[in-house]
């Protein structure tokens, strides 16, 4: 299969496939080893309890995580092999996102400048929201 970019290689591309279908192995495997147990699995005093119920919580965070990202890799790799030609570009603003970018997380969609920019509004927003 021969991948065609304005910017990257294809050597870049395919690199960038390899990274994404590792992260989807690695998410898919951590997966598979959340467990989070019913509410009759818990035994033992407050203490045990409580610990019980932060294991489940963080159990259910991480599979939550893990399952967002499985589709963002997805999705990345769909335009990488249906739209390569639009892939590596920041939909905020257009400009190229770095190949390095790509490299460490090939799911985005900003480039660094504008992740900045909306992480920033996002931090805004929420110190907002505090302050009512």
């Amino acid at each position: 299969m021969s991948l065609s970019h304005d910017i990257l290689s294809e050597e870049q591309l395919l690199k960038i496939k390899t990274v994404i279908l590792k992260n989807i192995n690695d998410s898919e495997s951590r997966l598979s080893t959340y467990t989070v147990m019913s509410s009759q699995d818990r035994d033992g005093d407050q203490i045990d309890r409580a610990n019980f119920e932060y294991d489940r919580n963080q159990n259910i965070i991480l599979k939550n995580r893990d399952t967002v990202q499985i589709k963002l890799l997805r999705k990345a790799m769909t335009l990488l092999i249906n739209d390569t030609e639009d892939f590596g570009y920041c939909t905020s603003c257009g400009v190229d996102i770095s190949y390095p970018r790509l490299l460490i997380c090939p799911e985005s969609i900003y480039c660094l400048e504008c992740m900045r920019v909306l992480e920033l509004k996002n931090k805004i927003n929420r110190v907002e929201t505090c302050l009512g």
